[in-house]
This record gives structure tokens, sequence and C-alpha cells, in this order.
């Protein structure tokens, strides 16, 4: 199913939102939206904005997955993952999610160790040390993040530094956890 805007379905267990675009920027990038006990299942909107976002800045292979919705255990979000074959995976989640999300993440690293994995939301903007003690956590995008993910996809693609990258915080192996200047609208 093609993702437009205004249509957003989850009334199919098996489907899930793929955006496919032109050819400009090949990565895999696989966008994940924890399964949780939270009841009301509206639409992913934060995940769909922020792939909206980065395919409108080039990249082209962005696949969402709603675990939420889709009521995905660990086996059959480990299936997804793997058919998908990310070269990135980015997890949103709110803090009472962060299991989940740190679950998802080992999962990522699992399958492929060469695979980015990126925490964003609420849970790492109020938490970003506690996010990146989990070694299958490589970044954790602090605040509002559709510029500081969108670069830093931009930079792991081109393999260049993230010094000065903001709002992006990663594990830095011989000195734990670095968190880049945030910057904020005015």
């Amino acid at each position: 199913m093609l993702l437009e805007v205004g249509d957003y379905s989850c009334q199919h267990k098996d489907s899930f939102i793929s955006i496919a675009s032109l050819e400009r920027i090949r990565m895999r990038i696989l966008l994940v939206r924890p399964n949780s006990k939270i009841v009301k299942i509206p639409p992913p909107l934060g995940l769909m904005y922020l792939a909206s976002f980065i395919r409108q800045k080039g990249f082209s292979d962005v696949k969402i997955i709603d675990a939420r919705c889709l009521r995905l255990n660990n086996e059959r979000l480990k299936q997804e993952i793997r058919e998908f074959d990310p070269q990135l995976v980015g997890i949103a989640s709110l803090h009472f999610e962060s299991p989940e999300a740190h679950s998802i993440a080992k999962i990522s690293k699992t399958l492929n160790i060469k695979c980015a994995v990126v925490l964003g939301g609420p849970y790492t903007s109020s938490d970003y040390f506690r996010a990146l003690e989990d070694e299958s956590v490589d970044y954790a995008v602090i605040g509002e993040g559709e510029e500081s993910f969108s670069e830093l996809i931009r930079c792991i693609k081109e393999g260049r530094g993230l010094d000065n990258l903001s709002g992006v915080a990663y594990r830095n192996n011989d000195r734990g956890s670095e968190k880049n200047r945030q910057t904020f609208w005015r």
C-alpha cells in the first residue's frame, strides 16, 4: 500500500505501510512504532511526517511498521525486519514503551550488526543517557528530530563525522555518550 496524506489504514493485520518514491538515495530505512498497552490506536503521525520529510530529502526506500496497530509480537516483528533488511532502524518511543523500543533495537542488531539503530521520541528526548546505555542503540535524536534525523542519515550514508550535527546524542566508545548542541526555534 502506498502512503499518501490522509491514506493511513490499519485494518489488515498483514498490511504494512510503505513509502515508495523515485530512486534518489538508496538506503533502506525502517521506522517502527513499538507495540504497547495503549488501547486507542491513532495513526503514527510523527513517523508518517518523518518518513515524508526524509523522502523529500532524497531517501526513497522508507518503510513504517506500526507494531502497536498490528499488535505484533517480537517474533513477527523480527520476521518483518529480516524481510526488509534495513540499513537503518528508527524507533519512536514514549517513555513507558522504552522496554519495547530496546527490544526492537536488540532484534535489529541481532539480525544485522552493521544496521544503525536510532531511538527518538519523548523517551530519548528526556533520557538519552539511559537510552544509550543499551549497546544495541547507536544514536538518540533529541527534541524535534526531522532535520537532525535527516542529516544523521546522510552522515551515516556518506560516512561523515557527527561533530557539527545538532540534536543527536551518540555513544563514543572511549568517552561514553555525547550530545551535540540542540538548536531550538525562537
